[in-house]
């Protein structure tokens, strides 16, 4: 869990960069209930109580460079929209999701109410200092608030992701070039930005994270291929189960995609360098970033980056293809509370200029969500909505039938 005290790692203070670039760099999860509701709860009294349960979301940046570390700050706050028109399927008529969320003066959360048709309910925490698990744990706590329920306290724990690979006896990452093509094709002239849209697929989801990786893959030309890396974040809280920390504690396993397209069955190959890669803890190796980015500003980080992520928009060539977030089967009876019963969640995945695609995939009993953001130069002319529908349609094909 985030908490007082606990030092910024290398990797936030990426997220801190990657904030800079296109920001907002932020989680947002988002509940809906068609035929709910979001008049059963007082919500000013259920929000601060969840956060008294859950600390690590009430935080802020204290310190410069090294010694930068994440201390008390105020409690999330709580957005209410009136006369929304969001249909909840792309970024339009939602301009409280684009919202900043500064980590220096907090909160480094919102809880936003969304009013209309289909109500819903959206939590947004900025990814320097929370990730997705760490969201879905705060989210858990509010709903048992709001059902009258014993929040259940999360103490304060002040483990990094870079404390936790070492523990883990991690390996230095392996230099990564940038020599990966994009699933979206080549750049059209757009200013820095993101964009993102959702897809849903019903039925089962067995092997999902397999055959999504396949799928995307298979989108890509034949001749380009070979040039197709995928990027999967994996919880590092699995190695310490007894850990239920809000904190930025996920890792990365790096998939290539070279061997795997040649494979008479992509989708197995895939499930083994998956299964090779966590019996391996290949996860823990990157947030081992190097140690001198602690003492660079990130006022100094961001232009670089900046001029890396425009470089790889006009060569098409990138540090990787996609990232594919898989946050699993979701039960949504935990989040349910007095008139608001969500039948829907899915996380809007923040983007940068520099990566291509990120995808996440939310489960749920009766199928997935896939929602998708690209920079608004890979996503032009309604690229992004076409993979979207491709992916949609590999994944809605029985299990097996995973053919291009």
């Amino acid at each position: 869990m985030t908490s007082p005290g606990r030092r910024l790692s290398g990797l936030e203070r990426i997220w801190l960069m990657a904030d800079r670039l296109a920001p907002p760099f932020v989680n947002q999860l988002v509940l809906e209930a068609p035929t709910g509701h979001l008049d059963g709860v007082d919500w000013d009294a259920a929000v601060a109580e969840a956060a008294r349960a859950v600390p690590g979301i009430s935080v802020r940046l204290r310190g410069v460079l090294g010694w930068t570390r994440w201390a008390p700050g105020p409690a999330p706050c709580l957005v209410r929209i009136a006369d929304s028109t969001w249909d909840g399927q792309c970024g339009g008529r939602a301009a409280f999701l684009t919202s900043a969320i500064n980590p220096r003066t907090g909160p480094v959360a919102e809880v936003v109410l969304v009013p209309g048709p289909t109500p819903r309910l959206v939590l947004r925490t900025h990814h320097a200092a929370l990730d997705g698990r760490g969201t879905l744990l705060f989210m858990e706590a509010l709903g048992r608030v709001a059902r009258g329920e014993e929040p259940g306290f999360i103490p304060h724990d002040a483990t990094t992701d870079l404390e936790l690979a070492r523990a883990l006896g991690a390996a230095a990452p392996e230099p990564v070039s940038a020599d990966c093509v994009s699933p979206l094709g080549t750049a059209s002239p757009a200013p820095f930005g993101v964009r993102w849209a959702r897809r849903r697929v019903d039925g089962p989801t067995a092997g999902l994270l397999a055959r999504a990786a396949a799928a995307l893959a298979s989108e890509v030309p034949t001749g380009q291929r070979a040039r197709v890396r995928i990027d999967v974040p994996v919880d590092l809280r699995r190695h310490r189960p007894a850990l239920r920390s809000t904190g930025n504690l996920t890792g990365l396993i790096r998939l290539p995609m070279a061997a795997v397209t040649a494979a008479a069955d992509p989708v197995s190959r895939i499930a083994e360098q998956l299964r090779d890669g966590l019996r391996t803890a290949q996860e823990a190796r990157f947030p081992l970033v190097p140690r001198v980015l602690a003492w660079l500003p990130v006022s100094l980080i961001a232009p670089f980056a900046r001029q890396a992520a425009r470089r790889s928009l006009a060569t098409g060539a990138f540090s990787t293809s996609a990232t594919i977030s898989n946050l699993g089967r979701l039960d949504l009876a935990a989040f349910s509370v007095p008139g608001f019963a969500p039948t829907r969640a899915f996380f809007i995945p923040p983007g940068s200029p520099g990566l291509p695609l990120f995808l996440t995939l939310t489960g749920d009993a009766e199928g997935v969500t896939l929602c998708g953001s690209a920079p608004l130069a890979l996503a032009s002319n309604g690229r992004l909505e076409a993979l979207l529908d491709a992916l949609a349609a590999r994944l809605a094909r029985p299990l097996g039938d995973d053919a291009p």
